[in-house]
């Protein structure tokens, strides 16, 4: 079992970085860095590429996988509500890309969301504001990302000290992710995507295989207990649901990282067939991860707080060849779904802290930084330390006693506040906009603050209402706020 899945890992472990030293050498300032310009490194070059990049990025292995064995033993199938939320939500940007496409087309360089906002409402510091906001949530979702990623990831080879394997499956996401910059997130994706379906087809497989040898499917689908496969009202049900709902549908909207890809691309026809693709892949994905969820329990049982999919994985180290096999084809993905997560939330990171707060706070143009080479360094250096502040901050957090689907409904959630600015700065012209800049600002804060005070109060109280409630705190809070002053204005 070692054998197979420390293979798996530096099989991985060449591809990226040998994605990340290859791109590093084209590397020549920041807009190959980063998506500043177009026509530069930094680019997503056709609808491929962006479908696949976008699906990618939201298939994580803490929130997503991890968390979909860990909530299938009690909300089973009603965890194909997250499929259903999840392409609503892509669909949701979709409707609104030729605006978004229409309006960054007027600025000479490629805006981030952040600066987007600030300069729609006139209001300079709205986007060192809003990019604060994103920034410390990116932070805190990149680093549960990695820290339970890697701790997962390291239970599958006890026999080495997991800090040696922790350390070492997060040095390469730092560094071929610092090295190619964005160029590196998007390349990677393709092949972390490809990981991923190899994972689930693999798996699948397995499933059926397993079935079949046990005495066919219908005496295996018995096996699964009764709160998997049937539809029935249970405790903190309606919350999870909307919660689900209220995260995967606006948010994206107001996403760091589909802004980027949006600034990166270089036609509309990469963004709107991209999206549209999109939705398509993604209830493909999400969907074929739930069922695996949900018909785990024809091979396992569940044993306390275990999660199943670490028992499977072990218990596939004992099925022979076959078994290992299936293991190491599924630690490629699980990686995969580990770095297509991090890396996306870590150079949207850098990103905002590189050109929406420091370039402000120094008051330096893009033209300016544009040809030097320590600009570059610096745009590095900030992703470095974002990683590992970020890892400090999860620290924390788990001190406290989040778990994975605390940390998903704080996290994102509370990165709820952005949506009604994006939304208003979309529609309405900059005269109007003018007017609103002070309440934008209020709402962006009010929100950000609401929704981790939700969920901290929540887990202070032992109320999980509370924490899964804290996306819709945070959204009806902000948006009123938002509304209050567009109506009291006019």
């Amino acid at each position: 079992m070692t054998t197979v899945v420390v293979s798996a890992l530096l099989v991985s472990f060449i591809v990226y970085l040998f994605i990340g030293f290859y791109l590093s050498r084209s590397t020549k300032d920041v807009a190959d860095m980063l998506p500043l310009i177009s026509g530069k490194q930094a680019q997503v070059k056709n609808k491929n590429e962006f479908s696949i990049s976008t699906v990618a990025a939201t298939i994580s292995l803490a929130t997503v996988i991890l968390t979909f064995y860990e909530l299938a033993p009690y909300y089973g199938y009603w965890l194909y509500w997250c499929v259903l939320t999840t392409a609503v939500g892509i669909y949701v940007v979709r409707v609104f890309a030729k605006h978004i496409w229409k309006k960054i087309n007027f600025y000479d360089h490629r805006p981030s969301l952040h600066e987007f906002i600030a300069t729609e409402f006139s209001s300079p510091k709205l986007e060192i504001v809003a990019a604060a906001c994103t920034s410390l949530g990116f932070l805190g979702a990149f680093a549960v990302e990695l820290t339970v990623g890697t701790r997962f990831l390291s239970s599958l080879i006890p026999q080495i000290p997991p800090v040696v394997t922790m350390s070492a499956l997060s040095l390469v996401a730092f560094v071929y992710t610092s090295q190619g910059g964005y160029r590196a997130v998007i390349i990677s994706d393709i092949w972390q995507m490809f990981s991923i379906w190899g994972l689930l087809i693999v798996l699948a497989a397995f499933y059926v295989y397993y079935a079949l040898n046990h005495g066919g499917f219908d005496i295996s689908y018995s096996r699964m207990p009764k709160l998997v496969t049937h539809l029935s009202m249970r405790d903190g049900l309606i919350p999870f649901l909307i919660g689900i709902c209220v995260i995967n549908v606006p948010t994206y909207l107001s996403d760091m990282g589909i802004w980027q890809r949006i600034g990166a691309a270089q036609n509309q026809e990469t963004v709107f067939k991209g999206l549209r693709l999109s939705v398509l892949n993604s209830v493909f994905t999400w969907g074929l991860i739930v069922t695996l969820s949900c018909f785990v329990f024809m091979i396992v049982k569940p044993k306390g707080d275990e999660n199943t999919l670490f028992i499977l994985m072990n218990d596939l180290g004992t099925q022979g060849i076959i078994g290992k096999i299936v293991v190491f084809v599924s630690v490629l993905g699980l990686f995969g779904a580990m770095l297509s997560t991090s890396s996306t939330q870590l150079i949207a990171t850098s990103h905002a802290i590189y050109e929406d707060i420091l370039s402000n706070l120094r008051n330096k143009s893009l033209t300016s930084r544009l040809g030097q080479k320590s600009e570059l360094g610096l745009s590095r250096l900030i992703l470095v330390v974002s990683a590992l502040v970020a890892t400090l901050l999860v620290g924390f957090l788990n001190y406290m006693g989040f778990s994975i689907a605390d940390l998903i409904f704080s996290i994102y959630g509370s990165q709820l506040g952005l949506v009604a600015p994006v939304v208003f700065a979309l529609l309405f012209s900059k005269e109007k906009l003018l007017k609103l800049n002070t309440w934008a600002g209020v709402a962006i804060v009010i929100g950000f603050l609401s929704g981790w005070s939700s969920a901290i109060c929540g887990k202070v109280i032992g109320s999980d209402n509370l924490i899964f409630l804290a996306p819709c705190i945070s959204l009806m809070l902000s948006s009123s706020i938002l509304m209050m002053g567009y109506l009291i204005k006019k």
